[in-house]
């Protein structure tokens, strides 16, 4: 059912899954009201990409995810895990 809180498994799937595995020290909104993600960056909420009709499925969420981290800046958590990451190797 759209708009269903039921969208936070499938984004939360996909996130644990191979396909997530190059995202890190993000915030991800699921909002039943709209169906629809969206990404909190630094205290501050993007505008949420919206999704029509039943749940959004994994391949979906993946894409929905992939634009919503193209359209924002890094956060500095990710630049010093990727800093200690580099320090260890």
């Amino acid at each position: 059912m759209g708009g269903s809180p039921n969208n936070v498994a499938p984004i939360v799937s996909w996130l644990c899954s191979p396909d997530g595995r190059d995202v890190t020290g993000r915030v991800f909104l699921a909002q039943a009201g709209t169906n629809g993600f969206s990404m909190g960056d630094s205290f501050h909420v993007h505008d949420y990409i919206s999704h029509e009709g039943e749940n959004w499925t994994h391949g979906e969420v993946g894409e929905c995810v992939q634009q919503l981290i193209s359209q924002a800046t890094k956060p500095t958590i990710f630049e010093n895990a990727q800093k200690r990451l580099a320090a260890r190797m």
